[in-house]
């Protein structure tokens, strides 16, 4: 591994590939490792809107007054197909029966005793169909858990991340935000 001296602190070479890199003390696993449309790294953020997910988020973060300085505490993590169980099952009418949603992040926070998650995961609104059936999964689960009795999470929410407004119905435009102090209000 050699750094690369001419971009500062902010990536490294591995094998004649760059590799670049983020610092959020927040994030579970640190540093935060990023690079465009690569085939040659596994589990890191390689899609573009993630990675724009990120800079916008270290951006909000440097903002005075964030929502995320009302909590206690607060971490985060991409979530990796490949390696982490937490999904959302849900029904995929083209295939024709359960398959599971990955967000791409996932937020703990703390306040006040309670706990709340956020998942996060950014998306176009080219394609609004799959989502919305996993927004339908979102809900059963929230259904679902509002049922048990002795609950240790106070509020699951999801958001897709992206700056447009969906064509779909006004039920589920809640879900798309690019809004920083809504998903963590």
């Amino acid at each position: 591994m050699v750094k690369d001296a001419n971009k500062g602190n902010s990536g490294f070479e591995v094998i004649g590939n760059r590799v670049d890199f983020s610092l959020l003390k927040e994030h579970y696993y640190a540093p935060i490792l990023h690079r465009k449309n690569t085939k040659h790294f596994q589990h890191i953020i390689k899609v573009e809107s993630e990675i724009d997910f990120i800079k916008d988020l270290i951006e909000y973060l440097e903002k005075n007054n964030n929502k995320l300085e009302k909590y206690d505490w607060w971490y985060f993590s991409k979530l990796d197909e490949a390696t982490d169980t937490i999904n959302i099952p849900y029904f995929c009418e083209d295939a024709g029966g359960y398959r599971t949603f990955n967000p791409d992040f996932i937020f703990w926070l703390k306040k006040d005793g309670k706990y709340y998650i956020k998942f996060i995961d950014p998306k176009g609104v080219e394609h609004v169909k799959n989502p919305i059936e996993k927004i339908r999964g979102f809900e059963d689960f929230i259904s679902d858990y509002t049922k048990i009795k002795e609950k240790k999470i106070d509020s699951f929410e999801l958001f897709y991340y992206h700056d447009e407004e969906p064509e779909a119905e006004d039920t589920y435009k809640k879900y798309w935000t690019d809004d920083f102090d809504k998903m963590f209000r």
